[in-house]
């Protein structure tokens, strides 16, 4: 593993101090190098983040890649791969599926706890790969190039039939939904860039103007074209 770097240590005393701020501060522990979510239920393990264990279960479980919805919403065309902006990593489940998919991708988390945990997993994960993904903890800035925009916004309404992971579960318990989310897509969608959101299956759209969708057995893809 590579040496942390004074600029890894400023953006982590800075995400500690938003977690102070808003009164979040004893929600994680730092155990072996790597920041952990504790759970509301003292019975229940901490979630940590583990890159590499998450990636090789995702390639493990990848049949085709034209099952995937996501990959489908990303209109690929013969071997070319979009640059994508993932508005929403969290757990990163879904940035690094798009790498698998061959994609190059830039990742944004607003929160910061997922930033926390994901600040230690990315610099200590030591794939190929790793170096079509850039992380972006502070900045929220669109680069130059991106050609499709990922936003997942963390909802509140889960069904019955299908309960989330216990991941999942945990960090909606701690962090909630996105209050914001409607706002975040529509300033999104203001980038004139294919815009794919991600939806629970018979939802309702996040906001108006869907230019067609892509479902599967958990979650939809609603795609905006510009």
């Amino acid at each position: 593993m590579s040496d942390w770097t004074e600029r890894e240590n400023k953006i982590e005393q800075d995400l500690l101090g938003q977690l102070k701020a808003m009164g979040l501060e004893d929600s994680v522990q730092f155990v072996d190098g790597f920041w952990e979510l504790k759970s509301p239920n003292e019975n229940e393990n901490p979630v940590r983040l583990d890159l590499e264990r998450d990636f090789l279960q995702w390639k493990r479980t990848l049949i085709s890649l034209r099952d995937q919805p996501l990959y489908r919403a990303l209109g690929v065309k013969g071997e070319e791969r979009p640059y994508v902006l993932d508005a929403t990593c969290g757990l990163a489940g879904d940035s690094l599926q798009l790498l698998a998919f061959g994609c190059r991708v830039h990742s944004w988390e607003r929160h910061p706890i997922p930033a926390l945990m994901l600040l230690r997993s990315y610099h200590a994960w030591q794939h190929e790969l790793k170096s079509k993904w850039t992380l972006d903890l502070m900045n929220h800035s669109v680069p130059e190039g991106i050609q499709v925009l990922y936003f997942d916004p963390m909802y509140s309404e889960v069904s019955k039939k299908a309960l989330p992971r216990k991941e999942m579960r945990i960090f909606r318990e701690v962090l909630g939904a996105d209050q914001d989310a409607k706002e975040v897509a529509q300033h999104l969608k203001s980038f004139k860039k294919r815009l794919i959101i991600k939806r629970p299956p018979k939802s309702t759209p996040l906001i108006e103007g869907v230019s067609f969708s892509q479902e599967g057995k958990a979650v939809r893809m609603d795609v905006y074209l510009p």
